[in-house]
């Protein structure tokens, strides 16, 4: 993991200028647009080689504290950018398919008050079948388990500001969404994964992880600002999928805790997304 603090001088300058407005050069922006293409096709040493040029390429540009009002909308065909309700968070995540294993990354730009900062973490090599082993672990950049974040959402525990990551994680035959909380620790100076948040029944979780059929779909969503929905699989199932029910996280307490067989209000509608690369966001 890589970190990097940079002191803003002239930060309202920055807050005054549109949110759309391009930070970064045309010249980068296609290399960035080829390199992310690239991460998906041709032999694993091509990949490899083009995702450590995207990796760089992505430092380079995050090194400018204006990278941090940039939306990055260019390549959100391959890439996942998501940003936290208060300004204060964005996550840059992808994944690179190779023929043995899938490898994740992420970069997390943090803007507060007149300090910017960016972290760098890539999934260890632990088998994607013990992925589920870490539903009662914190991790950190050692031992960071991997995951395209496509939600964020901000949650204030004991002092504490977290924030609960939605995402998926997997291969070519697993398939995972994760639940998990993100937090600073001041201690380490990083950001950590995994806070002791969710309670199923008498225990205590800092994510929870659902596994699913390879070839199915899953709803995991915000369902409001206390509530996080997400389809309920049939039991006993060698291949899980869907049943057509739901199940919930209701934030109680400063914990989220499951509720089977949620009955929703309102119907549950998914965010419409632009056409993306097919082999990138799995379902």
């Amino acid at each position: 993991m890589k970190i990097i603090k940079i002191s803003l001088v002239t930060l309202i300058l920055f807050f005054s200028l549109s949110s759309s407005s391009q930070y970064i050069s045309e010249g980068d922006r296609d290399i960035l647009i080829n390199l992310s293409n690239n991460i998906l096709e041709g032999s694993d040493e091509e990949k490899i080689k083009n995702n450590n040029l995207f990796i760089d390429k992505i430092e380079e540009i995050l090194y400018s504290k204006k990278s941090f009002y940039e939306d990055f909308e260019f390549i959100k065909n391959n890439t996942s950018v998501i940003k936290s309700e208060n300004k204060k968070i964005k996550i840059i995540s992808w994944f690179m398919p190779l023929k043995t294993e899938h490898r994740f990354f992420c970069f997390i730009q943090e803007m507060i008050d007149e300090d910017y900062n960016f972290f760098f973490y890539e999934s260890n090599e632990m088998k994607i079948e013990e992925i589920e082993k870490y539903q009662t672990k914190t991790v950190n950049e050692n031992n960071w388990i991997g995951s395209v974040y496509y939600d964020i959402k901000e949650h204030k525990s004991n002092k504490q500001i977290n924030y609960i990551l939605i995402g998926w994680s997997g291969s070519k035959s697993k398939n995972y969404k994760i639940i998990e909380s993100m937090f600073f620790d001041k201690k380490s100076q990083e950001f950590k994964f995994g806070s002791p948040l969710f309670k199923l029944n008498n225990k205590i979780l800092n994510r929870y992880i659902i596994k699913y059929y390879v070839q199915s779909k899953l709803t995991l969503k915000f369902y409001n600002n206390e509530t996080i929905v997400f389809d309920q699989l049939k039991e006993n199932d060698i291949n899980p999928i869907p049943d057509g029910g739901y199940n919930a996280l209701i934030l109680k307490n400063q914990k989220w805790i499951l509720k089977e067989n949620f009955i929703p209000k309102n119907k549950i509608k998914l965010k419409k997304r632009k056409k993306i690369n097919k082999n990138f966001f799995p379902n």
